[in-house]
């Protein structure tokens, strides 16, 4: 009997449905077993890899079994309780049918597909169906731990989908031997020492902890020796979507706020204070807080909003299908975060085309802050067919909150017809993972020569094809335009910036101003 909230396995069932598996059930029939070798599982390392990588797999499989020798019961224990508040089915012990399982370390344990892990400070090592490097003095990181959860998790999914008569290449290929280092974002074992402590002298400010924001608070939240203040704002709910995709929704919080679940991960050196509210209804007050602002945002206007505040820098995480993208904005040396999503649409023809919605009509509900109505559905579902059913059940909501929160910057994967399917965990925790990762090099004076806006200034990995990494540089304005008067609006900003080469953007004047 599934041990799922209705609407958490509804959104699974229809991403195996657009993945070309035509019984459902054949996915959430599948088994997967954590397990891992008990000397790496004493270990930080092996502690927070286990964890991780249950907590990640746990949101999209029905069974989860977590198999640990005698000595480690405690261990198990609260790992098969971990899978259970996240939605699975979870027991401690061995199945007789056993299709995928994760180790941490190599192990004895033998099923239809084997995924082997370790880490060794900031590289994360992964196999599939092969051994995994072992490692006598590996050094302790969180990053490169949970980093190879992260891969982990993904190799998993790629499998269940796989052998549940998917159609899609990216399921059927698994890297025998996989390296990826945080240290420099790249296929290699580029590594450092983790400094012994590390302090974020200046405020950071988190705004949104959804899929993204709470990966970024997970990640934090595992570092030892981390000093920092975090003000998260945030003035959603998680509801039973959230336990797709976000590594710090549990059942019991459903419902609760999404800011003040991220304060309960505070420690007695990181210290993240709840901000239940709008941005815009408190960046007036925010003053010196505006110089490190993280953001997960997905949608333009909240982005707008965050650039239109000057902060110094901008660490942004955002996904797009089954890409996790990364990026440091440093604007009086490249673009700012208006220039970056500046779009040649106009925000009503965007929502026109995601949603199937004539123009006229989205324009028509925007300005008078409508709801979204059955003949909205009835649009979305003439364009989309079985693909909008999900949404009849927002008729009567904001049609603004209904695009914002359902429609724009969801962590999907694209079938080969070009439909959308539901999130998924391990691509938005990569993005906030990486973030977490940036903040903390950028912030040590040890670590500084390897911050990603030193070499490049976008990050974009394929969770489903990690071996395809790619960088960019955004492009640089050659001409600040000179304007006399200090107060600016989100709308001004969104009309003056632009994404060309030689073309100016408002922003670099304004922060001169305020330097």
């Amino acid at each position: 009997m599934r041990n799922l909230a209705d609407s958490r396995h509804n959104r699974t069932e229809l991403f195996v449905k657009e993945c070309k598996v035509e019984d459902s059930d054949k996915f959430f029939s599948r088994t997967v077993v954590v397990t891992g070798d008990e000397k790496l599982l004493a270990t930080d390392n092996g502690k927070i890899m286990i964890k991780t990588v249950t907590n990640l797999t746990s949101r999209f499989t029905d069974r989860i079994y977590i198999s640990l020798t005698d000595s480690q019961s405690a261990l198990q224990a609260e790992l098969v309780d971990l899978a259970l508040k996240a939605g699975a089915e979870s027991s401690s012990g061995i199945p007789e049918k056993i299709d995928v399982v994760i180790s941490i370390g190599n192990s004895s344990i033998r099923g239809d597909f084997g995924i082997n892990i370790n880490s060794d400070g900031w590289v994360s090592y992964l196999s599939c169906n092969n051994n995994v490097n072992v490692f006598e003095n590996s050094m302790q990181n969180s990053i490169g731990a949970m980093g190879a959860s992260c891969f982990a998790s993904a190799e998993a999914f790629k499998r269940m989908v796989e052998i549940s008569g998917c159609e899609q290449k990216w399921a059927k290929k698994h890297p025998k031997n996989f390296t990826y280092s945080f240290l420099t974002n790249s296929l290699s074992k580029d590594n450092a020492p983790f400094p012994n402590d590390v302090k974020i002298n200046e405020d950071v400010l988190l705004v949104g902890v959804g899929a993204v924001g709470s990966g970024f608070v997970y990640a934090l939240s595992q570092i030892k020796n981390l000093t920092a203040t975090i003000d998260a704002i945030d003035d959603d709910a998680f509801d039973d979507t959230s336990l797709n995709r976000c590594p710090i929704c549990f059942k019991e919080k459903l419902g609760q706020n999404k800011a003040k679940v991220a304060e309960e991960y505070s420690t007695e050196s990181l210290q993240i204070k709840s901000q239940p509210v709008k941005f815009n209804e408190i960046q007036d007050k925010l003053g010196s807080k505006l110089s490190l602002v993280v953001s997960t945002v997905d949608n333009n206007e909240a982005r707008y909003q965050i650039q239109s505040s000057l902060p110094k820098l901008i660490f942004h995480g955002a996904t797009g299908q089954s890409v996790a993208n990364v990026s440091i904005i440093k604007f009086l040396e490249n673009a700012c975060f208006c220039c970056i999503y500046q779009s040649n649409s106009s925000r009503e023809e965007v929502i026109s085309h995601e949603m199937g919605i004539p123009v006229t009509e989205v324009k028509k509900a925007l300005e008078n802050n409508a709801k979204f109505t059955e003949e909205h559905f009835a649009l979305m579902k003439e364009k989309f067919g079985a693909q909008a059913d999900k949404f009849q059940k927002f008729v009567g909501l904001s049609f603004d909150d209904v695009y914002k929160k359902e429609v724009c910057g969801k962590m999907e994967i694209k079938t080969k017809d070009g439909t959308k399917s539901s999130s998924v965990s391990f691509v938005s925790f990569f993005s906030g993972l990486s973030l977490a990762a940036e903040l903390i090099k950028f912030s040590s004076d040890t670590l500084q020569q390897y911050p990603m806006n030193t070499r490049k200034d976008f990050l974009r990995l394929n969770l489903l094809f990690p071996e395809t990494i790619n960088h960019y540089v955004w492009g640089r304005f050659l001409h600040p335009v000179r304007r006399n008067n200090n107060a600016y609006s989100v709308t001004e900003f969104r009309n003056n910036c632009s994404f060309d080469w030689g073309i100016s953007c408002l922003c670099f004047d304004m922060f001169q101003k305020r330097i």
